[in-house]
């Protein structure tokens, strides 16, 4: 799709990869599971956690902390509009 100023209203930021494992784990599980389970699932499809790991295992410390680190960003932009 493209506007007026010439661009083509896509990102390079790794969001089409996010969302497209987004509608693949949806469309595999479907609605009305918790929150925790498509979370999970996501991270698993992402390639961030593999079968059968937690995200609270020691192994992930890193991983939980990016994880809360951008959500605390994400909460804090939402403030700021």
């Amino acid at each position: 799709m493209a506007q007026e100023d010439g661009k083509t209203g896509r990102f390079d930021d790794g969001s089409d990869q996010i969302i497209g494992a987004c509608i693949e784990v949806h469309r595999h599980l479907g609605p009305g599971l918790l929150e925790s389970v498509y979370e999970w699932c996501l991270m698993i499809e992402l390639g961030l956690l593999r079968e059968g790991e937690s995200l609270y295992d020691p192994a992930n410390i890193r991983l939980m902390h990016h994880l809360n680190a951008a959500l605390r960003a994400h909460v804090l932009q939402l403030v700021r509009c």
